[in-house]
């Protein structure tokens, strides 16, 4: 088969997938926005002395490609330095399908906050994805007891 390079990469973000034998994906933990808040006392956010520890997925759905590739991803932190560099898997595209890669990350070291890089090289076609990491003092929940109560709903006549 003539391996043609995809044409087209959606990235998504989340804390694991899952692919079924249908082909369908489940999603856990998707950050819809490409943004992972790190939620600190407010007063100690993650440097090189308190890092945060986090692990993830990022997956790419490829499309309007066919054959068999090594991708090679190149991922970099908010100062450009390397955080890994390489092949990630071998992967097979058929015509008319798109085809689902997932990559890893057991454990990425959060000393900097800010936008990180993938760049996803498949056959000839490069992709590029970025996604923040930021911190808070707190999640903003809202306020449960201002929240109005549950209240039954009234009997009506002739209800028992």
């Amino acid at each position: 088969m003539t391996s043609i390079s995809p044409t087209k990469a959606k990235f998504f973000l989340a804390d694991d997938v899952r692919q079924e034998t249908n082909r369908k994906l489940t999603l856990v933990g998707l950050y819809p926005h490409d943004l992972i808040i790190i939620v600190s006392n407010g007063r100690n956010k993650p440097s090189s002395k308190t890092p945060a520890v986090l692990h993830f997925v990022i997956g790419c759905i490829l499309a309007d490609g066919a054959g068999e590739f090594k991708p090679k991803a190149l991922f970099t932190d908010p100062s450009g330095k390397k955080v890994f560099e390489g092949e990630v898997a071998r992967l097979r595209i058929f015509p008319g399908f798109g085809s689902t890669l997932i990559m890893q990350v057991p454990q990425l070291v959060v000393s900097e906050l800010g936008t990180y890089k993938v760049l996803l090289t498949v056959g000839t076609n490069s992709f590029a994805y970025e996604f923040q990491v930021v911190a808070s003092a707190k999640m903003h929940l809202p306020d449960f007891d201002k929240l109005p109560k549950f209240r039954a709903r009234p009997k009506r006549k002739g209800q028992k």
